[in-house]
């Protein structure tokens, strides 16, 4: 009987490592794929990065060159300044150029206006006694 029972307990001892070892593959192998996963995802976005960062990059040399050959272009079209304005001090201060006549910048001496061009801007409005808290007041 003891022979039996020795029997039947390394037969469970098998059973239980095997089962154990079953156990611990499909653990292992799920821990695999969830890390090859996890490598996909962040391989994925690091790609997503570089190619963003990539294109930052072109659109900003793209810009900068047309940039600069829109300013080569328009300054070969528009003529050239011989003298640089600069500032002229004083009471009418302004940018003016070297060498040209000052221009007045003061409003001109007031005028009478002719009698037939003038406008007066008085109505004749009678007012009435319908609104006593508003009389005198002007509406």
């Amino acid at each position: 009987m003891a022979k039996l029972l020795a029997i039947f307990v390394i037969l469970f001892a098998v059973v239980v490592s095997v089962m154990a070892l079953a156990i611990g593959l499909t653990s292992a192998s799920a821990s695999l794929a969830n890390g090859v996963a996890n490598a996909a995802a962040s391989t994925a976005l690091m790609t997503s990065q570089c190619v963003t960062g990539f294109m930052v990059v072109v659109s900003l040399v793209a810009g900068t060159l047309l940039g600069i050959g829109i300013s080569i272009l328009r300054g070969k079209t528009l003529p050239q300044t011989g003298a640089q304005p600069r500032w002229v001090s004083g009471p009418n201060a302004r940018w003016q150029r070297i060498g040209s006549q000052p221009v007045p910048h003061q409003l001109p001496a007031p005028q009478a206006q002719p009698a037939e061009r003038q406008v007066y801007l008085v109505a004749d409005v009678e007012e009435t006694q319908d609104d006593l808290p508003l009389n005198g007041w002007g509406f």
